[in-house]
C-alpha cells in the first residue's frame, strides 16, 4: 500500500498522472463535440424535412458547417491532447499544461466565431432564398441579402481571431513565467556552484 501511494505521488510529481488526466478530458471533448454534433445536425435536418422542401438547402448547409465546425475542433483537440502527452518533464507541469490548453481555447473559439456567425449568415441568406422561390431565387440573386454571407463570415473571422490572439496572449504568459523561473532556478543553481568552488 505504501509502494502504491508513494508510486502515485512521484507520478504526480513528474507530471505523468497529470498530464494523462489532462489527455483524458479532452478525449471525453472529443467524444462529446461529436455525438452533440451528430444530435444537432439530425434534428436540424430532421426538422427541414418535417417543414417543406423549401428550408432543405438551409438545414443541409447548416449541417454540413457543424459537421466541418466539429470535425476541425476534434482536431484541435486531439493535437494539443497529443502535445501535453509528449510534454518534456521539466520540472514544471500546471503552466505548460495551461498554456497548451490556453491556445487549444483560442484556437477553438476562432473556429466557433467563425462558424456561428458565418453560419447564421447563410441561414439568413438561404432563409430569404427559400421564401422567394427556394433555391433558384438563390440562383437568380438576391441584391443586398446575397452580401450577408461574405460579411458575417468576415465578421465572424475577426472575432474569431481576436479571441485567438487574447489566448495565445495568455499562453504566452504562462511560457515566460515558466521561463523567468527557470532561469532563476538555473542562474541561483549557477551562483551557488561558484561560490562553492571560490570557497573550496
Amino acid at each position: 500500500m505504501k509502494d502504491h501511494l508513494i508510486g502515485f505521488i512521484e507520478s504526480l510529481d513528474d507530471g505523468s498522472t497529470i498530464r494523462k488526466v489532462v489527455g483524458f478530458v479532452l478525449l471525453l471533448l472529443q467524444v462529446i463535440l461529436v455525438l452533440g454534433a451528430a444530435v444537432l445536425a439530425a434534428t436540424t435536418l430532421a426538422g427541414a424535412f418535417a417543414a417543406g422542401t423549401g428550408f432543405f438547402l438551409t438545414a443541409f448547409l447548416a449541417a454540413a458547417i457543424i459537421g466541418l465546425t466539429t470535425w476541425l475542433a476534434v482536431v484541435v483537440l486531439g493535437y494539443r491532447k497529443n502535445r501535453i502527452h509528449q510534454m518534456e518533464n521539466t520540472g514544471f507541469v500546471i503552466l505548460p499544461v495551461l498554456a497548451h490548453l490556453s491556445r487549444g481555447i483560442g484556437e477553438c473559439l476562432l473556429l466557433a466565431w467563425t462558424a456561428l456567425v458565418g453560419l447564421w449568415s447563410a441561414t439568413s441568406v438561404l432563409t430569404v432564398a427559400s421564401a422567394g422561390g427556394g433555391a433558384g431565387a438563390f440562383l437568380l440573386g438576391l441584391g443586398g441579402a446575397a452580401l450577408v454571407f461574405p460579411i458575417g463570415l468576415a465578421i465572424g473571422a475577426v472575432l474569431g481571431f481576436l479571441s485567438l490572439f487574447f489566448w495565445y496572449m495568455v499562453a504566452e504568459l504562462f511560457t515566460m513565467f515558466t521561463a523567468i523561473v527557470e532561469n532563476t532556478h538555473k542562474t541561483a543553481e549557477r551562483l551557488e556552484s561558484t561560490g562553492g568552488s571560490a570557497a573550496a
